[in-house]
């Protein structure tokens, strides 16, 4: 799902809907966002998680509710702008040894 979305595939990223790992897909839509995507576009993320959280309470387990907001978060993170500016300053503080200053030497998205 990370490598369609950071490809902006939206129709491979929609294999997210599946219900019965959608605690998983959110936390992987965050780390998307934080990771992949330029701007504050976390925040759009997060409130469709915490809107999908106030959809589902109650409801049980079985019933599809909250796939809409899934969708919007997935179009969302494939049509944004893509950095991986993030992911590089943390490669660089946490792991000095593989960094030199032209950038990041290991082999990742550019």
């Amino acid at each position: 799902m990370q490598k369609a979305i950071r490809k902006g595939g939206r129709l491979l990223g929609l294999g997210a809907l599946e219900q019965r790992f959608w605690q998983y897909v959110w936390k992987r839509l965050l780390t998307v966002s934080a990771e992949d995507c330029w701007g504050i576009l976390t925040h759009e993320v997060k409130a469709l998680h915490d809107a999908c959280l106030v959809i589902k309470d109650g409801v049980p387990p079985k019933q599809a509710k909250g796939r809409i907001l899934i969708s919007k978060a997935v179009i969302l993170l494939c049509l944004s702008r893509k950095s991986r500016d993030p992911d590089r300053l943390q490669n660089m503080v946490y792991d000095p040894a593989g960094w030199t200053e032209s950038g990041n030497t290991g082999a990742g998205v550019p």
